[in-house]
C-alpha cells in the first residue's frame, strides 16, 4: 500500500501534464478508451451519465462520496496547421463531490482550476482560432500564450413526485491569457452555462426526459501599447483570404450565446438485459463581435450556426458477454454575414453519419474489451468573399481493445490499445491532413470498500503516411475517490 501510493504520488509531484477529461472517464481511458461495451459505475446507458440530464441524477446515484483527480499532459508536434501550437502543456487539479440530501434529492458540485501554456503559438491571439465561425484575428509573430483560470458547477436533481424529477445544472469558467511577446495581447475568456431539465417516468423501465441548456461566452481581447513602444500591428480575417489590417490599440468582443434542446427515451428491459437509448438534439450558436477603440465601436461579421443530431445506442447482456451498439447523424448549417450590407459572407453545411459497436467479456479475473466504428461527414463551403468553393468528405475509422486484469481482491491493471485513420478527399485549413493515429494506455487501480486510487497513463503518436510530420503526446491522471456511506 505505501509503495503503491508512494509511486502515485512521485509521478504527480514531477510535473507531468494532466488531462482534462472527467474523473469518471479514467477507467474507459485505461481499457483504450473503449466505453460502448463497459458497464461500469459512471458509463451505464441512461440519461445522466450518456446525455448530461441533472432531472435523471436522482435515479443514478445512490452513494455519497468525494473524489480528487489531477495530473498533467504534454505534446510536441510537427503536424500542425497554420495556428496551432508546437509544444502545449496543461495542468490541472478538480474537487467533486456529491450529497444525497435526502432520498428524492441529489446535488453535486466542483471546483477546478488550469493552467495551460502553448508554446511557438504561430501568428493567432484568439484562444480558439479553429472554431467554426470564419473569424480570426492574428498578428505576425509566433509567441507563447500562458492561461490560467478556475472553473465551478453545481448539479441539483428534485423528484417532487413518484414519477417526475426536475433537475438544473450551472457552469462558469474564467481564466486570464497573455501572449508573451509581440504584440503581448491579453484576453479574459468567461463561460456561463446554465440547464434546465425534467424526467418523467413513463413505466416500469421507460424514461422521457428533456432539457434546456443556454450558454454565454465572452472572450475579450485587449491590445495595449507596453513599455517598449512598438507600435501594434494586427491582422483580421472575415473570410479564409480577406483580411483587415489594423493599427493601434484596441479592445475586441467575441460574445458567443447558445441554445441547446434535448429530448431523450430510455428504456431497460426488466431484468436490465436490454438497454435502449435514444435521442434528439437541436443547437443554436450566434456569434457576435466588435472592436473598441477609444470610445467608438465597430461591429464585425455575425456568425450564426443551427444544427440536429438523432442518436441510438443499444446494450445486449448474454452471459458473460455485453455487446454494445452506437449509430448517429447530425446536420449543421452556419453562415456569416457582412457587417454592413444585407449580404451572406461564407455559408456552410455539414452532414455526418457515425456508426460504432463493440463486445466485451469477463472471463474470471480477466475483461476483455474491443470496439470499432467508422464515421463520413460530407462538407460543401462556400466563401463568396475568398471566392472559393469547396465539396468532398473526410472518413474516420477506429478500431480499440482494452484487458482489465483483478490481481487479487484490492488490485486491477489495465491496458488498452487503439488505432484511428483520418482521411480528407478535400484541402481545408481547419483540419489535418491524412494522418494514423495510436493510442497506448495503463492503469492501475487499489479498490476498497472505502476508497479508491487510480493512476493512468497514456501516449498517443500521429503520423503523416510519408511520416515527415507527427504528433506526439504523454498523459498522466491521479484520481481519487471515498465513499461517504
Amino acid at each position: 500500500m505505501k509503495f503503491f501510493v508512494s509511486i502515485l504520488l512521485f509521478l504527480f509531484l514531477i510535473g507531468i501534464r494532466v488531462s482534462n477529461g472527467h474523473c469518471s472517464d479514467i477507467r474507459l481511458q485505461s481499457l483504450g478508451n473503449c466505453r460502448l461495451a463497459i458497464d461500469d459505475p459512471d458509463n451505464q446507458l441512461n440519461l445522466y451519465d450518456w446525455e448530461g440530464n441533472p432531472a435523471y441524477l436522482v435515479y443514478d446515484e445512490r452513494v455519497d462520496w468525494l473524489r480528487f483527480y489531477g495530473g498533467g499532459n504534454y505534446y510536441h508536434t510537427s503536424l500542425a496547421r497554420t495556428y496551432d501550437p508546437h509544444k502545449e502543456q496543461n495542468l490541472t487539479f478538480n474537487f467533486e463531490g456529491l450529497k444525497q440530501l435526502k432520498s428524492n434529492q441529489t446535488i453535486r458540485g466542483g471546483i477546478g482550476y488550469n493552467f495551460n501554456r502553448k508554446y511557438q503559438q504561430a501568428y493567432a491571439i484568439e484562444r480558439d482560432p479553429y472554431y467554426d465561425d470564419p473569424l480570426i484575428l492574428t498578428d505576425t509573430t509566433s509567441g507563447n500564450i500562458f492561461e490560467d483560470g478556475p472553473g465551478i458547477f453545481v448539479v441539483y436533481s428534485y423528484q417532487p413526485f413518484q414519477k417526475v424529477s426536475f433537475g438544473i445544472e450551472s457552469a462558469y469558467q474564467i481564466s486570464t491569457s497573455l501572449k508573451k511577446q509581440y504584440t503581448r495581447a491579453r484576453t479574459i475568456h468567461r463561460n456561463f452555462e446554465t440547464k434546465v431539465a425534467l424526467v418523467y417516468h413513463l413505466s416500469p423501465g421507460f424514461f422521457l426526459g428533456t432539457s434546456l441548456k443556454g450558454s454565454f461566452l465572452q472572450d475579450q481581447i485587449e491590445l495595449r501599447e507596453s513599455w517598449d513602444e512598438k507600435s501594434i500591428y494586427t491582422i483580421q480575417y472575415q473570410s479564409e483570404l480577406v483580411f483587415r489590417n489594423k493599427f493601434g490599440e484596441f479592445d475586441r468582443y467575441i460574445n458567443l450565446d447558445g441554445l441547446e434542446y434535448n429530448l431523450n427515451l430510455q428504456y431497460y428491459s426488466h431484468d436490465q438485459k436490454l438497454q435502449h437509448l435514444l435521442s434528439f438534439r437541436y443547437i443554436r450558436n450566434k456569434q457576435r463581435a466588435k472592436d473598441k477603440i477609444g470610445s467608438n465601436q465597430r461591429k464585425d461579421s455575425d456568425w450564426i450556426q443551427n444544427g440536429f443530431e438523432l442518436q441510438y445506442d443499444f446494450r445486449l447482456f448474454i452471459n458473460e458477454f455485453l455487446i454494445g451498439l452506437e449509430t448517429k447523424f447530425s446536420r449543421t448549417a452556419d453562415w456569416s454575414e457582412h457587417p454592413t450590407l444585407p449580404i451572406l459572407i461564407t455559408e456552410r453545411t455539414r452532414r455526418r453519419l457515425e456508426i460504432g459497436a463493440g463486445i466485451s467479456r469477463q472471463v474470471s479475473t480477466f475483461l476483455l474489451v474491443t470496439e470499432a466504428g467508422f464515421s463520413r461527414a460530407r462538407e460543401d463551403y462556400n466563401d463568396y468573399q475568398s471566392e472559393i468553393f469547396r465539396s468532398g468528405k473526410h472518413d474516420f475509422y477506429y478500431g480499440k481493445f482494452g484487458i482489465e486484469y483483478q490481481v487479487d481482491p484490492v488490485h486491477i491493471v489495465r491496458c488498452g490499445y487503439s488505432h484511428d485513420y483520418f482521411y480528407p478527399d478535400y484541402y481545408s485549413p481547419r483540419y489535418l491532413p491524412e494522418h494514423n493515429s495510436d493510442y497506448l494506455s495503463l492503469g492501475f487501480a487499489q479498490k476498497q470498500s472505502k476508497f479508491e486510487i487510480d493512476l493512468h497513463l497514456d501516449y498517443r503518436v500521429k503520423t503523416t503516411p510519408d511520416v515527415q510530420t507527427r504528433y506526439d503526446r504523454w498523459n498522466v491522471i491521479l484520481y481519487t475517490q471515498i465513499f461517504m456511506n
